[in-house]
This record gives structure tokens, C-alpha cells and sequence, in this order.
């Protein structure tokens, strides 16, 4: 970043802000990495999901930059899963969870047919 001050140093007021919410702390909270912050603000249970834009506002980031440290995070193994309604949240239960990787399946899926459609279009 250029004469930017950092966004995970301004990121400490997140944690209290959390502890205002309903819902049970994440456990994933002692991650000792930039994208741990990420995890630290969310709870558990889709009901207790925080959107992205508050997200940004909790952390001083981007909507870009909270989108690739929840990706950071969840590639190093936080689960932190998300919908297009509530938000980002971790899981509550074992069906959120299975919820989730079906959906990121689907999308998967859907993203190599277009993938697909546009490579043989070129053909012929």
C-alpha cells in the first residue's frame, strides 16, 4: 500500500463491536495471521450473518480486499461461509456447512459450462 495507513491496524475496534451482537464468538479467533481479523468478527450461525459492507466498515478495508481475506482465510481452513442474502458468517451447524459447499459446487459447475460454452465458440 502507498502512503496508506495499513487497514489491519485500524482493525481493532472490530472485536468489540462484536461482542455487542447475538451470538457465540468465533473459535477460530486466536489465528495469528492478517485475515484472522476477518474471522474474529464473525459468529456463528447464519442468523448472526454480518454483510459485507459492514464488513468494510468494521475494518477500515475494501469491499475488495474483505472479499480476498475471507478467501485467504477459508484457504487456510477458517470455514467462514457466506449467502447472497445474510452475509458472512461461520458455521452454526453441519447443514450451513454442507449448504454452503453445495452452493460453491453449483457455482463451480455453472462457471465451467460458461467456461466451456465460450472456449467453443472460438471453434469452427
Amino acid at each position: 500500500m502507498t502512503n496508506k495507513e495499513n487497514p489491519l491496524q485500524r482493525c481493532s475496534t472490530g472485536a468489540g463491536e462484536q461482542e455487542n451482537r447475538k451470538g457465540s464468538r468465533s473459535s477460530y479467533g486466536d489465528y495469528n495471521t492478517q485475515f484472522g481479523i476477518v474471522s474474529e468478527l464473525l459468529l456463528h450461525g447464519q442468523e448472526n450473518a454480518i454483510p459485507r459492507r459492514e464488513l468494510e466498515k468494521m475494518t477500515g478495508w475494501s469491499g475488495r480486499m474483505v472479499r480476498l481475506m475471507i478467501e485467504k482465510a477459508r484457504r487456510s481452513g477458517v470455514p467462514i461461509l457466506s449467502d447472497n442474502e445474510s452475509g458472512y458468517y461461520l458455521p452454526g451447524n453441519s447443514a450451513e456447512r454442507a449448504q454452503f459447499v453445495r452452493s460453491m459446487r453449483n457455482r463451480a459447475a455453472e462457471i465451467l459450462k460458461t467456461a466451456q460454452a465460450v472456449e467453443d465458440s472460438g471453434k469452427g
